[in-house]
């Protein structure tokens, strides 16, 4: 079968085979999108290079799913699952949410594929709780109903951030002047991350350094000389965003009561693996008073597995 991982700038195609309940990748292609050429160009294209055909195939999406049919502002061209099936011969075409797809590949992986930042005191069975951060934020719910897991997403990307400090405050000002409502995706995001180097850069007098000015890829710049602690500003600022980000794990924590866990993924989360190992990731986390001691029993991962929402896909695909 085809798993699939659909963003906004990039399609991810992958053929799988199921080795005794072991997934493995073959023939993976990563193609850049183009809103001339839609899916199922880019899928003809592929199938062309397989010895084996594949009869099935998922899609994981940047985008709500409902009939089969994904369409919006996150992806490059609106997807039809029945016209790709009747027009490429595919026995079944499948589209879900990205965000059931990385909860999905999440229960498959080994242990040794996630960094644990506090152990807790986990609970087999307890509700789990998943924050993804890359281009867009998304924080999904996943709940133990009779025995198997399922995934319910939300949209707190869009829910209001609520500043803790007086420097989140002062933020929460600079963003609001140009979004007049100041969302959680705003600023835990690589979008936000530039926002908030470029508050901080404002609120101290202080040029864009040039480094800055002259990167292609200013969010990656700015962790890299943060972690490198090459730059007071970017580390400022990485330290901002790993603050609000330990903050609305812990929202996060507390609204689902997610004894399972808490996962954090997505490639930023995966880039700032050593800093939130750091201690002041759980340090924020924790501090809430009564219920500081409920959530130091929480664990807290890292998912550290980049194919993670691809193996969600090849999961539902073959129903495993």
């Amino acid at each position: 079968m085809i798993a699939g991982h659909i963003t906004t700038d990039f399609t991810h195609l992958v053929r799988v085979t199921n080795h005794n309940g072991e997934l493995r990748f073959h023939n993976e292609e990563q193609i850049n999108n183009d809103p001339k050429i839609n899916l199922e160009t880019l899928l003809s294209r592929y199938l062309r290079n397989q010895e084996e055909i594949p009869k099935t195939a998922c899609f994981a999406v940047r985008s709500q799913v409902h009939d089969n049919v994904a369409r919006g502002i996150l992806l490059p061209w609106p997807i039809d699952c029945e016209k790709i099936s009747n027009n490429l011969l595919l026995s079944n075409v499948q589209l879900v949410n990205e965000y059931h797809a990385t909860a999905k590949g999440l229960l498959g992986l080994k242990p040794e594929l996630f960094f644990t930042i506090n152990k807790g005191k986990p609970d087999p069975k307890g509700i789990k709780g998943l924050i993804v951060i890359d281009d867009q934020f998304g924080e999904t719910l996943i709940v133990n109903e009779k025995g198997k897991f399922r995934s319910y997403i939300t949209e707190a990307g869009h829910s209001g951030f609520s500043p803790a400090s007086e420097i989140e405050s002062e933020l929460w000002n600079y963003l609001y002047a140009e979004h007049r409502f100041v969302e959680i995706g705003h600023i835990l995001s690589r979008s936000g991350l530039i926002a908030i180097y470029e508050f901080l850069t404002e609120h101290f007098g202080v040029p864009q350094a040039e480094w800055y000015t002259e990167s292609v890829y200013a969010c990656g710049s700015i962790m890299e000389m943060a972690l490198s602690e090459k730059d007071e500003i970017a580390v400022e600022a990485l330290d901002i965003f790993i603050d609000c980000m330990a903050s609305e794990a812990a929202n996060l924590a507390l609204r689902g009561m997610t004894s399972g866990g808490i996962y954090l993924a997505g490639n930023i989360s995966t880039e700032l693996t050593t800093a939130l190992d750091k201690g002041f990731f759980m340090e924020r986390f924790a501090h809430r008073g009564e219920v500081e001691q409920t959530l130091m029993n929480i664990p807290v991962q890292v998912v550290v597995e980049s194919q993670t929402t691809l193996l969600g896909a090849a999961s539902f695909a073959l129903g495993i």
